[in-house]
């Protein structure tokens, strides 16, 4: 699943507020936090939190603000949401890319329309957060093809000149 890139669970163990939280990292997230480490960079992270159906509004407000901190931005996408850009991603856009195959008679593509505009609506959610810290001195860096509409929604932002890489393995 690209539900990216952490979980994030309550620590019951401290009463210290810096620990308040444990982040529960995958391999992607500890590879790109570690270059922060290794090249003395300004390295953040921009994704969605997995389990956040786990907690109330309050609790949110309270890890969104841990989470800066750290300089992880959380991008507020509903489950349904994500699920339908998901589809999108997984059963229209990739095949596409790499079976180089559409099939007018597949099931996702019946409902085109309702997932590609999820696909557009959380690229517009990314492009909509990363606006909120970054600026055009730095370098945004753009996981695969699932993210591939956020320089699009910059664009419309007047982000013309921010610095985008995309990477797609």
């Amino acid at each position: 699943r690209l539900f990216l890139p952490f979980i994030l669970k309550k620590n019951e163990n401290t009463e210290d507020e810096e620990n308040k939280y444990i982040i529960i990292p995958n391999k992607r997230y500890t590879s790109i936090m570690e270059l922060k480490y290794q090249i003395n960079c300004g390295v953040c992270w921009v994704g969605m939190l997995r389990n956040e159906d786990e907690f109330d509004e309050i609790d949110l407000e309270e890890i969104y603000t841990f989470l800066e901190e750290k300089m992880i931005y959380v991008v507020p996408v509903k489950k349904k949401q994500y699920e339908e850009y998901y589809i999108y991603y997984n059963n229209i856009l990739m095949p596409a890319f790499i079976d180089n195959s559409i099939s007018s008679d597949n099931e996702y593509n019946q409902n085109y329309n309702k997932y590609y505009s999820a696909f557009q609506l959380v690229n517009r959610k990314f492009a909509a957060t990363l606006c909120t810290f970054a600026d055009m001195n730095d370098l945004i860096m753009l996981n695969d093809m699932n993210l591939c509409f956020i320089p699009n929604a910059l664009a419309l932002r007047n982000k013309l000149n921010w610095r985008i890489g995309i990477y797609i393995h």
